[in-house]
C-alpha cells in the first residue's frame, strides 16, 4: 500500500466515517461482499479487473444460479419491449435469473416481466445503492426487493 492509503486508513476521521457508513449499510441492509467471499458471483471472478468489493441488498441466494441479461436502448420501440418483456418473462418461468441494469426503457421492461413471471431478477447499477437512478425506477427497485430480487452496485 501508499503511504497515503495507510495515513486514510490509520487516519481517526477517516474510522469515524467508515463506522457511519458501516452503521448506516446495516440499517439500510447493504451487503459487502469480497472478491473472496463464497458469495461473490463466480463469472466475476475470472476476470481480471474485478471489483474487490460489491454492495447488494435482496436475495444473495440466487447471484450464482444460471442468468440471462437482458439490456437494451433507454428510448426504445414497441417492438423491443415486447421482446424483452416475452424473452424475460419466459426466461423467468424457466427458473433462469434476468439481470439488467434497472435503466429506462428494455431494462425496466425486462425486471418488470421477470417480477410478473415470479422469477429472480438482478439489477446492476452505475451508483450507489442508496441513489437509484432513475428516480422513475425507485418503485421498481423496490419491487425487485419485494420479490426476493437482488440490486449490485460496485459504489
Amino acid at each position: 500500500m501508499s503511504e497515503e492509503i495507510i495515513s486514510d486508513l490509520t487516519n481517526f476521521l477517516y474510522k469515524k466515517d467508515l463506522e457511519k457508513y458501516a452503521n448506516y449499510m446495516q440499517k439500510n441492509k447493504i451487503e459487502i461482499v469480497k472478491y473472496n467471499d463464497d458469495r461473490y458471483p463466480s463469472k466475476l471472478k475470472d476476470i481480471d479487473n474485478k471489483p474487490i468489493v460489491l454492495y447488494m441488498k435482496g436475495n444473495l441466494d440466487n447471484i450464482n444460479n444460471e442468468s440471462v441479461a437482458i439490456v437494451g436502448s433507454r428510448n426504445c420501440s414497441l417492438y423491443g419491449k415486447k421482446n424483452a418483456n416475452f424473452f424475460s418473462y419466459e426466461l423467468a418461468k424457466r427458473k433462469i435469473n434476468v439481470v439488467s441494469g434497472l435503466a429506462k426503457g428494455i431494462d425496466a421492461v425486462a425486471h418488470q416481466a421477470c417480477i410478473n413471471a415470479k422469477g429472480k431478477t438482478i439489477a446492476i447499477i452505475g451508483n450507489g445503492l442508496d441513489n437509484i437512478y432513475p428516480k422513475e425506477n425507485l418503485k421498481l427497485a423496490e419491487k425487485i426487493l419485494e420479490n426476493n430480487g437482488l440490486i449490485i452496485s460496485e459504489y
